[in-house]
């Protein structure tokens, strides 16, 4: 700062105390010291101006100039909109975001489907087309949701793929109820590592492999063999007989067809390699429970097994029962999949062989007998869809039990239906219906044999209506051992009663750790357990929990604990609610020396904090947002969203006390003014604008 008048040695020495000051304060940059710092730059303005006091004018070449201003940026502040979405993608092996060799995360790609247009940017304007398709590597992904009426239920389909992994969907739902939601997706990858302890079974193999002479011509697309050419995978556990499984065979001859972007079929452009993941329903016998299942193959069950389904007389909602599902790809080089496998002369489809293993001990929710004799796809369809052939009043829709007599293991002979997975539109398709053989080596599994046009993943499965649901949603309270609501993470884990369904709610999914409320709750009996570090700490229901006995809750449906509080096993740490607040704060990057900064304006947007779990927080215009439940003491990562730059900033934040607030802030671009007092030489100047 330089300032020039007649008295200038008092003001030079003015101005040479000042500047230590000045430097002193430099040493200091926490926000106490900025408030002292422009204080003390207008002191030495006020004081330099009152030494220069004078009646005559200035001289034209003698100018006054302030320390630069940031301006403060109001207009790049948002607004909270009705709602969020908040999605976390996780490895199935691991339970973390995908990562490469190097432990970096690696791209997932996100499609948004279903009422993609109520969403909006945290500018409340309406996402684009291009918006519904984008890629990102953070932990976790929010999107807001514009206005919703009382009474609306808004569905986001979302897709997620990520190289080297099958890919996988998920329909959310939002209220104003659920305004908030925090889903996951988990991604299989296509070689799981050796130590998985879930009843999933991957295999990768170049198709050259599988039979001897095998040539791939790129030019069709066809690719012949000596034999059929086949590829295998099943479950056995400690070397014990299998317990389900899948095989794949191609017939020499077979086209091997991609669709490119114009819906066309064209040949793949290289010899190809085929995965396969074989995925069991982990079918329990008759009585049989498990405490402590904190990882299932049915986790990873495409889109969950409640879903909507979208037939010819329109939209079923329900649950599916599942016998155990199965992922086919056969890729090029190119990263091209396999859809369609050529005509036949007669110009049918030609297809390829799926065989399908399911344990006896699944459930069949609705045991329709066909037999096991002259078994042919057509006569087996017209049998399923006839009531007059019901057994015991059990049939089939398009797939759908229609009605269905009480449920029992499956037997030889009973028929079950068949569906594939639309992994573009994030669906599951009914196809056709199979029929369940035993098999010649092994009495403890069953044979499903199809024959599919097409690839995808094919499931064994029995769909059930959600007519049949008890109620659209149910809540229920959480308290500790001690008889105080509850203050730790758990996940709900419920199962249906002999296996074939499982529902993993991960403590952020469900809410408060207080309480939780699960919608669609499934059509079937079910057993409940709360899991803390993998274990089971669920004691009961406050009339018949008993201290120190954990244990599996068995419920004939889940709306008899309605209103009910179920206690856990747990003790809390000391914990306290605290105050998240989001701002906006000028970059003070490159910035000259002296200029000053406006306070951080406060701004809604997105944050998370994780410590053992994630908690999700969507702040209020007012930048703020309750923490509930924090750790006293505890050190939590805290990510906050820079919508600006389409990122997360992350730093480490420590849970104090309910009377501190935790603030994170979001640096962003400010434009600097130099503004010139009087003179005849000064000027202005603009820096950059952003944000």
């Amino acid at each position: 700062m330089l300032l020039t008048c007649e008295n200038g040695g008092w003001v030079n020495l003015t101005l040479m105390l000042l500047t230590r000051v000045y430097g002193i304060i430099q040493l200091f940059r926490d926000t106490l010291m900025k408030t002292l710092l422009r204080s003390t730059l207008a002191i030495s303005i006020g004081l330099a101006l009152v030494a220069c006091g004078s009646d005559d004018e200035p001289a034209e070449d003698e100018v006054i100039v302030v320390a630069p201003v940031a301006q403060q940026p109001t207009e790049q502040v948002t607004q909270k909109q009705s709602g969020s979405l908040t999605i976390v993608v996780v490895d199935a092996a691991t339970g973390l975001h995908p990562v490469d060799e190097g432990g970096v995360n690696i791209p997932v790609s996100y499609t948004l489907l279903q009422d993609v247009a109520r969403l909006v940017n945290l500018k409340g304007e309406a996402l684009t087309e291009a918006d519904a398709k984008f890629e990102n590597s953070d932990n976790a992904v929010s999107l807001a949701l514009g206005a919703i009426a009382a009474t609306e239920l808004v569905k986001i389909n979302v897709i997620a793929e990520a190289d080297g992994y099958f890919p996988n969907n998920i329909v959310a739902q939002l209220s104003v109820e659920q305004s908030e939601p925090v889903v996951t997706i988990r991604l299989t990858p296509k070689a799981l590592p050796d130590d998985i302890q879930v009843d999933v079974e991957t295999s990768v193999q170049p198709l050259t492999d599988l039979a001897t002479n095998v040539v791939f011509d790129s030019t069709t697309g066809v690719i012949t063999a000596d034999s059929p050419m086949t590829i295998t995978v099943d479950v056995q556990q400690d070397g014990e007989a299998s317990t389900g499984g899948a095989a794949i065979t191609l017939p020499s001859g077979t086209a091997l067809l991609a669709v490119n972007e114009a819906g066309e079929s064209v040949p793949l452009t290289s010899a190809p390699e085929v995965a396969i993941g074989y995925y069991s329903n982990e079918a329990l016998a008759e009585g049989e429970t498990d405490a402590t299942p904190a990882e299932s193959a049915i986790d990873y069950f495409p889109g969950g097994l409640a879903v909507d389904l979208q037939g010819n007389d329109g939209a079923t909602e329900g649950d599916f029962l599942t016998g155990g599902f199965v992922a086919i790809e056969i890729t090029d080089d190119a990263g091209n999949k396999v859809k369609t496998f050529g005509k036949n002369d007669d110009g049918s489809d030609k297809s390829i062989e799926v065989k399908m293993q399911v344990d006896v001990n699944t459930n069949n929710a609705c045991p329709m007998v066909f037999g096991t004799s002259d078994i042919e796809q057509g006569a087996v369809t017209a049998f399923a869809e006839d009531a007059s052939k019901a057994t015991d009043g059990a049939y089939f829709k398009q797939g759908v039990c229609e009605a269905s007599a009480a449920a029992r293991k499956i037997e030889s002979g009973d028929i079950i239906p068949i569906w594939s997975y639309e992994e573009t539109a994030g669906s599951w398709q009914f196809e056709s219906y199979g029929v369940a053989v035993e098999n010649a080596d092994n009495a403890a599994i069953l044979d499903v044999v199809v024959q599919v046009n097409h690839l995808s993943f094919w499931n064994l499965d029995y769909f059930l209506k959600g007519t049949q649901r008890c109620a659209s949603q149910v809540r229920f309270a959480l308290e500790d051992k001690n008889g105080n609501p509850n203050a730790v993470s758990a996940t709900l884990l419920l199962e249906a009663q002999g296996g074939g369904a499982r529902f993993l709610r991960k403590g952020y999914e469900w809410g408060g750790a207080d309480s939780a409320i699960f919608y669609r709750p499934p059509a079937y009996p079910v057993t409940i357990q709360f899991l803390v570090d993998g274990e089971n700490v669920l004691l009961g229901t406050q009339d018949d929990a008993v201290a120190g006995q954990p244990k599996v809750l068995q419920v004939a449906e889940l709306c008899e604990l309605e209103g009910e509080t179920l206690v856990l096993d747990v003790e809390a740490p000391e914990v306290h609610d605290q105050t998240i607040k989001t701002s906006l704060v000028c970059d003070e990057t490159g910035a000259a020396a002296g200029t000053i900064f406006p306070e951080p304006i406060a701004t809604s947007t997105y944050v998370y904090l994780y410590k053992d779990t994630y908690q999700f927080y969507y702040t209020d215009n007012s930048g703020e947002a309750l923490a509930e439940n924090l750790e006293t003491g505890a050190d939590y990562t805290a990510y906050v969203y820079d919508f600006a730059n389409n990122r997360y900033i992350t730093s480490t934040v420590t849970a104090t006390s309910a009377d501190d607030t935790i603030n994170l802030e979001i640096p962003t671009q400010c434009e600097v003014i130099e503004q010139p007092v009087t003179g005849g030489t000064g000027g202005t100047g603009a820096g950059g604008t952003g944000g």
